[in-house]
């Protein structure tokens, strides 16, 4: 079975909250125990290159790259701006496409309901896909309290259509019962279709044995006392934050003193302003009250640690994350009994009416004076955290996956090829969808090749601009070089194309004579679409790229091309020798380019490579460098003599695909 996940819900917003981190941890264990199963990830390239980039780095230890798939669409598609609304048709029939080439037998969703203010694209069609899809529900809070969340009527009619998409799942994987009790009550999804997967937290979250000095440090950091009792949720209704600061601010004044409470989330300017007059109105002062804004897992966890406390007030959960990984990381926990949470806590004696101001403060004032029941709560919480774990959610999810593809209440998917498919989607778009520029039209043509995964044969394209550029031959001779013995020894697997950069952005095909020259650049030469499996190799870089080739390099990347640039001996050697042990040029804007587009470079010497490594070093902080690139080199000195063997010693570099991958 081959299994797609579409993990957008690390793309969009939701990578800061609860449903983000599922999406990583649920993915990552499925991953971990397919078996024999076959499982890519999905991902849209609509989205910025630091955010895809980020994606792919998260998956590289457990998936390989050629299970990892960009989807291409023509945005902005915003449902919430009706001006997007023929391109955001659009883009769904796109990701359609994709998936056809892909080709997968389950297609798993883990966060649905997104696309409002983003360019978050996901959908189940009303017309027949060669696939399966399954959906997650984390919770049905808007369809529930309707009043709250659905008051705009752009995101009602928003939401409305998302779930009526929705009930046409094959399948719907619930994280809690309660969850699941939700699906089968407020919707029309058959009881059948709904299976409870449960939820857990990453084996990160865990006791840490602190030094003295590591907690000192973390504390400055984050401006805390030594004793501090904590939240973690997002400022909205169902979080119920300000009733835990009313309850709060009613315990005995020496414990607002000695014990503040720290709201651990990402929070916006107007959100930290609320809180801070409903704070200020309840007679607390700005030191019992804290606030540490997102913080990365890797400090969450040790804020777990240290806290003497965590309360979780939520009115309404799917599952709730944060009191579990609060409880794994030894933290006494005291968590409101509404909806899965009671689930999650297992335990009636640590929890709370969220409703009752009176019953939530005198929770906590009972952990904090009670020394037994905190005792309690603190074994409680290791002993309940133990029996959560994603892999058992994930052997869960894949034998729910086997039950949906033996299931007799399933219709089975047509029989169609990739190819009959697309064209299939292409009569779709041409009578359901309606773009009256030609930007748009374009776009969205490039993007259905792009999406034709099956279909392209990998090709490696030798970037000629310099020679173009300069309109001599001579004046680029490794460039010529390189193409003349490629063009006579050839690349398995691959197809060679030479290719040129316009000023005004976009790659051109160039036209190569027999003895490897270039005929002038022409009006009339093809438009370069790069994608997925395609390696870009940039013999001489230019020292300047514009800001339209820089936009460009920036497309290809996300589509799924690799970049490397190779450098000759005269190639920076001499700048880079010279500023040894010194500052690395500032203005140097091909070399910056270099380490925000490469995936490779390969330098004529490791001394040369190791300057680069050092720049690349002091420069991480202040560009956006590709975090997977590498840099190698070819030593002069190992070479053999035989011309064109340091050409066989660089492709053997090159990041080339495997046959059929």
């Amino acid at each position: 079975m081959h299994i797609l996940i579409d993990v957008q819900g690390l793309q969009s917003a939701s990578k800061y909250r609860g449903i983000g981190r599922s999406t990583m941890a649920m993915s990552r264990a499925i991953i971990r125990n397919a078996g024999e199963h076959r499982v890519s990830i999905l991902l849209n390239g609509m989205f910025s290159l630091d955010n895809i980039r980020e994606v792919r780095q998260a998956y590289q230890d457990v998936l390989p790259a050629s299970e990892i798939y960009t989807f291409s669409a023509q945005g902005p598609v915003a449902a919430c701006d009706a001006a997007n609304a023929e391109r955001n048709r659009a883009a769904h029939i796109s990701r359609d496409v994709a998936i056809a080439h892909i080709n997968p037998d389950v297609v798993f969703v883990i966060s649905f309901f997104e696309g409002h203010v983003d360019e978050y694209i996901v959908s189940i069609p009303d017309y027949p896909v060669t696939w399966r899809t399954v959906c997650v529900c984390h919770d049905l809070i808007p369809l529930l309290n309707p009043e709250t969340y659905l008051a705009d009527i752009n995101f009602r009619q928003f939401y409305t259509n998302k779930l009526h998409e929705y009930e046409r799942a094959d399948a719907i994987f619930a994280i809690s019962a309660s969850a699941a009790e939700e699906v089968e009550k407020y919707t029309a999804i058959d009881v059948s279709r709904v299976i409870n997967i449960s939820s857990a937290v990453e084996p990160e979250f865990r006791v840490l044995a602190l030094t003295p000095a590591q907690k000192q440090d973390f504390r400055q950091r984050y401006q805390l006392p030594e004793t501090f009792m904590m939240t973690l949720a997002m400022i909205e209704p169902s979080k119920n934050i300000e009733t835990l600061i009313k309850a709060y601010s009613q315990l005995p004044e020496t414990w607002r003193n000695g014990c503040p409470l720290v709201l651990a989330c990402k929070i916006r300017p107007a959100e930290l302003a609320q809180i801070q007059r409903l704070s200020a109105r309840c007679g607390l002062t700005p030191e019992q009250v804290l606030f540490t804004g997102y913080l990365p897992d890797s400090d969450l966890i040790i804020l777990y640690n240290l806290c003497k406390l965590f309360v979780f007030p939520s009115l309404h959960e799917g599952f709730g994350l944060p009191p579990l990984e609060a409880m794994s990381c030894g933290a006494p926990t005291l968590s409101s009994n509404a909806t899965s949470l009671p689930e999650v806590i297992g335990w009636p004696e640590a929890m709370f009416d969220p409703t009752d101001i009176q019953a939530m403060r005198d929770s906590m004032l009972r952990a904090l004076e009670d020394e037994d029941y905190y005792q309690q709560l603190k074994n409680h919480a290791l002993t309940q955290a133990a029996k959560f774990s994603w892999d058992r959610t994930a052997q869960l999810a894949l034998a729910g996956f086997e039950r949906v593809m033996n299931s007799q209440m399933v219709l089975s998917p047509p029989q169609m090829d990739a190819r009959q498919f697309t064209a299939v989607a292409i009569e779709r778009l041409v009578s359901r969808v309606t773009l009256n520029q030609e930007s748009d039209r374009l776009g969205v043509a490039w993007a259905l090749v792009q999406n034709a995964f099956s279909e392209s044969t990998p090709r490696l394209l030798v970037d000629a601009s310099a020679m173009m550029a300069l309109g001599d031959t001579a004046a680029a001779p490794l460039t010529h070089r390189l193409i003349t013995t490629l063009l006579s020894t050839g690349i398995a697997n691959y197809s060679l194309r030479v290719v040129y950069a316009l000023q005004e952005g976009g790659y051109r095909y160039a036209v190569v004579n027999q003895d490897g020259h270039l005929a002038a650049a022409r009006a009339q030469d093809d438009p370069v679409l790069f994608a997925r499996r395609d390696v870009l190799l940039v013999a001489e870089p230019q020292n300047r790229l514009s800001a339209r080739q820089q936009a460009e390099l920036d497309a290809l990347v996300r589509s799924g091309t690799q970049v490397v640039f190779w450098l000759s001996h005269d190639e920076l050697a001499a700048p880079l020798l010279a500023t040894s042990q010194q500052a690395c040029p500032p203005d140097d804007a091909g070399l910056r380019a270099m380490f925000v587009y490469a995936d490779r470079i390969i330098c004529p010497s490791s001394a040369i490579a190791a300057e680069l490594q050092r720049c690349l070093t002091q420069w991480a902080k202040q560009i956006a460098l590709n975090p997977a690139l590498e840099i190698d080199s070819l030593e002069a000195d190992d070479m053999p003599a035989t011309a064109g063997d340091d050409i066989q010693q660089l492709i053997a570099r090159l990041p080339l695909a495997a046959p059929g991958t």
